[in-house]
């Protein structure tokens, strides 16, 4: 099992270092979806790109 998520957390990472952590062309507070699978924060930015960049 902690190979799996393991895995899982790696591909993570992976899809979201290739996104810009301060990209503005979201909704504040938007929902995950299929653009952004953790959704957006208040500051509008990508969660899943601040996540993966740190």
């Amino acid at each position: 099992m902690p190979v799996v998520a393991f895995g899982l957390l790696a591909l993570l990472v992976v899809l979201g270092l290739s996104r810009d952590p301060f990209t503005s062309a979201h909704l504040r507070l938007e929902p995950p979806s299929f653009a952004l699978p953790l959704g957006a924060d208040g500051m509008v930015d990508d969660v899943l790109a601040r996540v993966a960049h740190g």
